[in-house]
């Protein structure tokens, strides 16, 4: 689950500073996609180590919306 967090994570910086750097902002919902994946993995972490059910319930809650937009924007 760590491995899978960091290369999401690594995704989206590559993606983000891609678009920066170049100002082309084609692969930006891309980058808002794995973002909601990034924020989903550390929810489904949150809620497995049953440290903080509520921080848990609010990373999933802020991933659904992420995923929801970044649908719209393909």
């Amino acid at each position: 689950m760590k491995i899978l967090r960091i290369v999401i994570g690594l995704i989206v910086i590559g993606i983000s500073v891609y678009g920066l750097t170049t100002k082309d902002y084609t692969y930006s919902a891309f980058s808002t996609l794995f973002m909601g994946f990034f924020f989903a993995l550390f929810g489904i972490e949150e809620l497995r180590n049953n440290r903080k059910k509520g921080l848990g319930y609010f990373f999933l809650a802020v991933a659904a919306f992420i995923l929801i937009m970044a649908l719209f924007s393909f």
